[in-house]
């Protein structure tokens, strides 16, 4: 079967790609939770509410969109075609502004201060400003960067054609070090003490790395499926979609071993998790739909049905709609009563 990495390239805009975000709904003041779907054909993403599990609007980009991240109030996706980002606020789904990186921007991370654009073609990664949507770095990594993470403190990215992963340093944005992975890493998640990366090389491996030493300490290649894409972490577990064969290898982080495989459509490429840990949603590449996971049993809850050709790879989380009086217009209200107004569907 072709490298759908490769096939993307030639096709070019033919090809279609979905990259989804989503936010857990645990918290009544979050509202609903939400998967931003990056569709590349088209050149738009679909919000999709997550609860009842329907679209709930399609927002045009750019020229053949790549990923989406976010942070608590816009979603970021980079558009390979176009060299640019566009940044939609997650209020009103509309684009309010279009930010140039580099050459074939592919994957994107974001915290509330800061958007990392990894740029494929470039070898770098763009830092835009959140609040003025401005680039303000750019920092050379490896060649052929693929995914990008971010922790607190820490940036990882995954140097598809140098088999390494790049570390930065959040506060001056400079890479700090450089860590050795098996061939080919393409998804990479992070959290304070672990970094996830998978490769598709032979044999398909998940890469952990010790976030204090810069050192790998497992190699995970028992259990996980064939050419490994996307991963994504949960409390306690990380979720690996294997492209050839139409599953999920889960991983339980304590012993970093596969405890579940749960199958999905076909050719998953993507994965998320929520910010509660309580679902994974997986994008198929051949199948043209999304499964929804529920963690507490591993069972695929429901699908969606999104456009052709879903490929993503990182840990793109977007934000849920704000349900809070104080982000709302004023509303005459009897005295004595709460009036709430939802402000995105």
């Amino acid at each position: 079967m072709p490298n759908p990495r490769t096939q993307a390239r030639r096709h070019g805009a033919i090809a279609a790609a979905v990259f989804l975000a989503a936010l857990a709904a645990a918290s009544p003041a979050l509202g609903q939770a939400k998967a931003y779907v990056v569709n590349r054909s088209s050149q738009n993403v679909t919000v999709i509410n997550l609860n009842s599990v329907m679209v709930t609007a399609t927002i045009t980009v750019g020229t053949d969109p790549q990923a989406v991240a976010s942070n608590d109030t816009r979603v970021y996706v980079p558009n390979q075609g176009s060299g640019n980002v566009s940044v939609i606020n997650t209020g009103t789904n509309t684009v309010v502004a279009t930010v140039t990186v580099g050459t074939l921007p592919q994957g994107a991370a974001a915290n509330n201060s800061r958007v990392y654009v990894v740029n494929g073609s470039s070898g770098n990664v763009s830092v835009i400003d959140a609040t003025n949507n401005t680039v303000i770095a750019t920092i050379t990594v490896g060649t052929n960067a693929m995914g990008v993470a971010l922790n607190s403190t820490r940036g990882y990215v995954a140097n598809y054609g140098s088999s390494s992963v790049s570390v930065i340093n959040l506060s001056n944005n400079t890479v700090v070090a450089t860590v050795p992975v098996t061939a080919k890493p393409l998804g990479i998640a992070a959290n304070a003490s672990r970094v996830y990366v998978t490769s598709e090389g032979a044999p398909p491996t998940v890469n952990v790395i010790d976030t204090g030493s810069n050192t790998v300490v497992a190699t995970i290649t028992t259990g996980i499926g064939l050419d490994p894409r996307g991963v994504a972490l949960t409390s306690n577990r990380a979720y690996v979609a294997n492209q050839s064969s139409g599953n999920v290898s889960v991983i339980d982080t304590a012993s970093n071993t596969v405890i579940a495989t749960v199958t999905v459509g076909s050719s998953p490429w993507g994965v998320a998790a929520s910010d509660d840990s309580s679902r994974v949603c997986v994008a198929n590449f051949g199948s043209g739909n999304v499964s929804v996971i529920t963690t507490s049993n591993n069972t695929g809850a429901s699908t969606v049905t999104v456009g052709s050709l879903p490929f993503s790879l990182g840990d793109f989380i977007g934000p849920g709609c704000v349900t809070a009086d104080s982000m709302a217009p004023t509303v005459s209200a009897p005295a004595g009563t709460t009036t709430t107004q939802t402000l995105c569907q």
